[in-house]
């Protein structure tokens, strides 16, 4: 986990609920690159997706496990 993944999960925190476009606009990476770390995130159990389409959103699982050093 770098710190732009840290970054994706410290906006899940803080939104409860994201979605793709706006963690795109928050962090100016390509759309290719922020679904490859999501999908990372999620097989780590980091965080979970919602919805189908455009209209998934993004959260986060974990609350208590020290990730955000």
């Amino acid at each position: 986990i770098d710190s732009k993944d840290k970054n994706i999960i410290k906006l899940l925190k803080l939104y409860d609920e994201i979605s793709h476009q706006d963690i795109q606009d928050y962090l100016q990476e390509s759309k290719s690159k922020i679904r490859l770390r999501l999908t990372v995130l999620i097989e780590l159990g980091l965080t979970g997706s919602r919805g189908k389409g455009r209209a998934v959103t993004y959260h986060v699982i974990v609350n208590n496990r020290k990730i955000m050093n």
